[in-house]
């Protein structure tokens, strides 16, 4: 895994650029954060194993 791009994003520094490699197959996918939010208050009942899995 490469992150290409760093950008600070509300006060944090955050990979918006990366790639990784499938070096069996050659293959290089590419993914652009193009929208990203930190501190959204999630409730702790948002991340159960059950809520996780739906």
């Amino acid at each position: 895994e490469l992150v290409s791009t760093f950008e600070q994003k509300q006060g944090y520094w955050t990979p918006v650029v990366l790639e990784m490699t499938d070096l069996k197959k050659q293959h290089k996918t590419r993914m652009i954060m193009t929208e990203i939010s930190f501190d959204n208050n999630f409730s702790d009942e948002e991340f159960t194993v059950r809520k996780l899995k739906q």
